[in-house]
């Protein structure tokens, strides 16, 4: 199975649930949130694309297929 990249164009300020389009495109890394939720990405919308704040709530960056193989 081939994991797609989670990334929605647009996030509710208060809550940060997405809304908005989805990306559809394969899955290269997987982000390992602080909060313990793992969300897949494309090589365009990785750790590179998240504002300073995205980043502080970041604990690592790691392959797709060890999650997803």
């Amino acid at each position: 199975m081939t994991e797609t990249c989670c990334f929605h164009e647009d996030f509710d300020p208060v809550t940060l649930a997405p809304r908005g389009t989805k990306c559809t495109a394969a899955a290269v890394s997987a982000i390992v949130w602080k909060d313990g939720r793992v969300s897949p990405a494309c090589a365009h919308h990785g750790v590179d694309a998240l504002d300073e704040y995205g980043r502080e709530l970041v604990k690592e960056v790691r392959p797709v297929k060890e999650f997803w193989p």
